[in-house]
């Protein structure tokens, strides 16, 4: 009966989407990318440790985030990146 329910009725179909938070989650990459863009390597940490704090799958993104931000910026800056996603 309640998946009956949850087919028909919409709103409660899209209340169910928005409590798996995939689009904060996304706002969050989208943000992350951009500052790698514009070369704001701990800005754009901060902003991968809040998609990480929302959901695990932001994990995706590390391994090319820390490649780009060793390659472009050195062995410093990778360490201060890496700290601040393992302190929050």
């Amino acid at each position: 009966m309640i998946s009956f329910m949850l087919l028909t009725n919409f709103r409660v179909a899209q209340l169910n989407q928005f409590q798996f938070n995939d689009s904060i989650l996304a706002l969050y990459a989208v943000l992350c990318l951009f500052l790698i863009q514009r070369n704001r390597p701990l800005l754009a940490a901060c902003a991968l440790t809040l998609g990480l704090s929302i959901k695990a799958g932001a994990m995706l993104l590390m391994p090319a985030f820390f490649g780009w931000v060793q390659y472009q910026h050195g062995m410093v800056t990778l360490l201060k990146s890496i700290l601040i996603v393992v302190c929050f």
